[in-house]
């Protein structure tokens, strides 16, 4: 009983977050002026770099974790190469 449950609650939460990650691009759209700064160019360039193949931590130095430019350039290879790619 208590693995349906922990079970039913895993699928609750990434049903939450499909809908979340769909619907909310949807309610706001971007449609403003986008503005970087120097810290989200530089996860931008990294990002790049990755998909391109250079090794990370070894070729880019980064105080950030990795986990952000590994999401970062996953998104980028589902939507294109650009920050104003429209997924929807």
């Amino acid at each position: 009983m208590m693995i349906k449950r922990k079970v039913f609650y895993i699928s609750l939460l990434l049903l939450y977050l499909v809908l979340a990650i769909i619907i909310v691009p949807m309610i706001v759209p971007l449609k403003e002026e986008f503005q970087l700064n120097f810290d989200e160019g530089l996860q931008l360039m990294k990002a790049s770099l990755y998909m391109e193949g250079d090794s990370p931590h070894i070729e880019i130095w980064s105080d950030y974790p990795f986990i952000f430019t590994a999401i970062l350039s996953f998104w980028f290879s589902i939507v294109g190469k650009s920050v104003f790619s429209r997924a929807f």
